[in-house]
């Protein structure tokens, strides 16, 4: 049966639509696989659901404690200090069931400034507590002044279980019990590529330059540099490493130390992992003072040392102790990841994170003195020869 005309023309009517849907499903289907690469390549912090630009941004994520949110600028908080009738900023975060679970993405930016002065209050800090499965990453604190009682940190009072990545800190924290220059207790969270610069102070116990209890937690790739003053278990970089998994890792502290007892250039009391770390501060106490450990009840401390020289201590609970000259070898450091992680000057520098911008060089504490003294010789020798010579 041969078709009329009719219904070729029908048939090619129906051929041109689907033809046009086809086009149009495929324009929409380019669309979409576009959209969808496009997401792919945002940076993360891009697709958070809230941006932080001013500090009374800052103060309300409090708000809602789960969000996710990220800096847009540098931020300025010295308006903190005249806020609460001088309490200032109130801590995000406030006990265990008030946690911050969300995350926080500083994206390189700082916050400066940062006041909090609420010397009876527990969990001081930018975060008063963090939960699980919250993340701080890419933020710097500088010239805070953080004053609480227990859990007191710069950054975070108490993280259970959080996540905290290249952060720092800048400026003091003081309190009573578990203060830190960063953090004041990590419960079973990790902190990397980290740092504190803050000078602590702690009335009481679980002191450090930055952590001051770290408890079955991982502190990996990090350093303090602060000064750190308290009474027991104190220590350069965290007062107390106790518990099941608690670790320290290619970490070190060089800030000055003191206390009554448990004292240590780098911990102050251990049963934890310690490798691959070292402490080059003066340290002083009564009773457990080490150059690197002041106190140690089980654990593993391998490849960690002190400088015999600048700590003033000949002993510690654990370590190798290591002149200054030694210490800026890399030969001392047997097994350590000089590759990836790690980095010296020889005969220049005391190792360094290879994620520090510079190396931190060291001045000797008599150079200045010494020059003072060897000129005042030189023009003795020479008023004494001229003398001699008009003789």
């Amino acid at each position: 049966m041969v078709a009329g005309k009719g219904d070729k023309k029908g048939a090619n009517k129906s051929d041109l639509k689907m033809c046009c849907q086809e086009k149009t499903f495929a324009r929409v289907l380019l669309l979409v696989m576009a959209a969808t690469l496009l997401l792919a390549l945002l940076p993360q912090s891009a697709l958070a659901d809230t941006a932080i630009t001013t500090c009374t941004e800052l103060q309300n994520i409090r708000d809602n404690l789960a969000g996710d949110y990220y800096l847009g600028n540098d931020i300025d908080c010295t308006c903190t200090s005249g806020w609460n009738s001088g309490a200032g900023f109130e801590p995000i975060g406030t006990s265990c069931s008030n946690s911050f679970t969300g995350t926080f993405d500083g994206q390189g930016y700082k916050i400066a400034g940062l006041y909090i002065n609420r010397p009876s209050s527990d969990y001081a800090g930018l975060f008063g507590f963090t939960g699980p499965g919250s993340e701080i990453t890419n933020v710097g604190l500088e010239q805070v002044i953080v004053n609480g009682y227990w859990h007191v940190g710069s950054l975070v009072g108490r993280t259970a279980g959080g996540q905290i990545t290249n952060c720092y800190s800048t400026g003091s924290v003081n309190g009573d019990s578990h203060v830190g220059g960063l953090v004041g207790r990590n419960e079973r969270g990790t902190i990397t590529n980290c740092y504190s610069t803050c000078s602590v102070r702690g009335d009481w116990q679980h002191v450090g330059g930055l952590v001051g209890r770290n408890e079955g937690g991982t502190i990996t790739n990090s350093y303090s540099i602060g000064n750190v003053q308290g009474n027991k278990c104190v220590g350069g970089l965290a007062g107390r490493n106790e518990g099941s998994g608690a670790t320290i890792a290619n970490s070190y502290s060089t800030g000055s130390v003191s206390g009554t007892s448990a004292v240590g250039g780098l911990v102050g009391w251990n049963t934890g992992t310690i490798a691959d770390s070292y402490s080059t501060g003066r340290v002083r106490g009564n009773e457990c003072v080490g150059g690197l450990v002041g106190k140690i009840e089980g654990g593993q401390i391998t490849n960690s040392y002190w400088d015999i020289i600048t700590s003033g201590q000949s002993s510690s609970a654990g370590g190798e102790s290591k002149t200054t000259a030694e210490m800026k070898q890399q030969a001392t450091f047997e097994n350590w990841d000089f590759v990836n992680i790690w980095a010296l000057v020889d005969f220049v520098s005391y190792p360094y994170l290879q994620w520090q911008p510079e190396p931190p060089i060291s001045v000797p504490v008599f150079s200045i003195t010494g020059l003072v003294v060897v000129i005042g010789m030189m023009c003795i020798v020479l008023a004494v020869a001229v003398s001699r010579r008009r003789r």
